[in-house]
């Protein structure tokens, strides 16, 4: 039986959730009035946070390392992290060890993520919003009892 390549029926490829396109280095941010507004949801933002640490090499490795390889628990992680209602109680191990390196003054990987977060945050958000999530941080920072240093600067 000969095959004619006009007689094979495409198939509509299965994609996973839908991620931020990360390309050449560069990140996709939302754009239009939720952007602009900085209504952007924890989920949404955890996404573009993935989706970013993904596109750092250093930054890819350790989540990689700290995740055992699952990126959907450090998507999730960030997740309760940018729920400005999260407290102590709601915080993973995953999501704890993930504060700690957001908050990090200390530490190669400490002085590499905790700049690069600050950036993306204030991409993503208006000051004011930024400066609310960075204040965030810094509590669960202090309530999850990061070992690393002062924790009361955000990026800036």
């Amino acid at each position: 039986m000969t095959m004619v390549f006009a007689e094979i029926t495409p198939v509509a490829p299965v994609r996973p959730r839908t991620r931020q396109a990360v390309t050449e280095g560069g990140l996709a941010l939302p754009r239009g009035r939720a952007a602009d507004a900085g209504k952007l949801d924890p989920a949404s933002m955890a996404g573009i946070a993935t989706s970013a640490f993904r596109a750092h090499g250093h930054i890819c490795n350790v989540m990689t390392h700290i995740s055992g390889g699952h990126w959907d628990r450090v998507e999730d992680a960030l997740r309760l992290i940018l729920d400005p209602r999260a407290g102590r109680s709601d915080l993973t191990p995953l999501a704890e060890n993930i504060v700690e390196l957001l908050s990090a003054d200390a530490g190669v990987t400490g002085r590499i993520v905790k700049p690069y977060f600050a950036t993306l945050m204030a991409r993503l958000l208006p000051a004011d919003a930024a400066a609310t999530l960075c204040a965030h941080l810094a509590c669960l920072s202090v309530e999850a009892g990061a070992r690393t240093g002062p924790v009361g600067r955000c990026g800036r």
